[in-house]
């Protein structure tokens, strides 16, 4: 049988400080708000919430027109805070295999033209569901003002600083331009 050796050295060592445990703080990342892309997600919820709140403050349960326009102002405006965390806490970062530009742009593609669909139907059921002149045909009137003119405006990405003639066929461009911005310098 082998013998042990007489003189054997060891060292023994503490885990680093933290090792095992991952320790993840979340701190908000404040040039996201100021980047083009923060302040349009701003906006995409305050001008979603105006238009959800005009209507579920009339009874719009019951008028099946209104159930439509609750369902895509509510679900977008919901969809839309998430995708602010995310990018606000640069949780975007931590997925890196999800492609964020092309979510986002299939997203705000898919938002425009379901408030399209909810503007017409909600303009389309303002005068036969409520008198003219009422509250309630004041706030779905309102609400349809600003699904067709502020909501779809801003998920499509018409910006004031893009002076494009044809905005239209140019907003996936202009709105994958400012996130492939935002992804570049926020790196």
């Amino acid at each position: 049988m082998a013998e042990f050796p007489s003189k054997v050295s060891t060292r023994t060592s503490s885990p680093a400080q933290g090792a095992g445990t991952s320790v993840f703080a979340l701190r908000p990342d404040l040039s996201f708000v100021r980047s083009n892309f923060g302040v349009l997600m701003l906006l995409q919820l305050v001008l979603g919430l105006l238009v959800w709140a005009l209507i579920a403050d009339t009874p719009y349960h019951l008028y099946p027109a209104y159930g439509w326009v609750m369902f895509v102002a509510v679900f977008l405006w919901l969809v839309t805070i998430v995708f602010f965390i995310l990018y606000l806490f640069q949780l975007h970062m931590k997925l890196y295999m999800v492609p964020w530009p092309l979510v986002l742009m299939i997203f705000n593609v898919a938002a425009t033209i379901l408030y399209i669909t909810a503007f017409i139907t909600c303009s389309a059921a303002v005068d036969v569901t409520s008198l003219k002149g009422s509250r309630q045909y004041n706030q779905r009137a309102a609400a349809s003002v600003s699904m067709s003119w502020g909501s779809p405006a801003v998920y499509r990405g018409d910006t004031a600083k893009s002076r494009s003639p044809d905005l239209n066929s140019q907003a996936p461009l202009i709105i994958g331009r400012d996130l492939l911005s935002y992804h570049l310098h926020s790196r």
